[in-house]
């Protein structure tokens, strides 16, 4: 199995828990799970403040924007992870 599919499935079951009704994994812990599990991944993912402008999303981004190379692998292609949470 190829690590991108391991870290896909990893995901899958994080969404799975927080979306069922009986276990103790809130929609928080779980979308802090996934953007660590991105990261682990070198995927890049944030956590941004929803309440903060265009701008300072984009600020946030600007530091990992031009240490992508190109062509991008098929991991990096298929998933940037955003997180608007706080």
């Amino acid at each position: 199995m190829l690590p991108s599919q391991v870290t896909e499935i990893k995901q899958q079951a994080i969404i799975e828990k927080a979306q069922d009704p009986n276990s103790s994994v809130s929609p928080e812990a779980a979308r802090e799970a996934l953007v660590d599990e991105s990261k682990r991944a070198g995927v890049p993912a944030f956590r941004f403040d929803p309440n903060a402008s265009n701008e300072a999303k984009a600020a946030q981004m600007g530091a990992v924007r031009f240490t992508l190379t190109f062509p991008l692998t098929p991991l990096t292609n298929s998933s940037i992870m955003l997180d608007y949470s706080t």
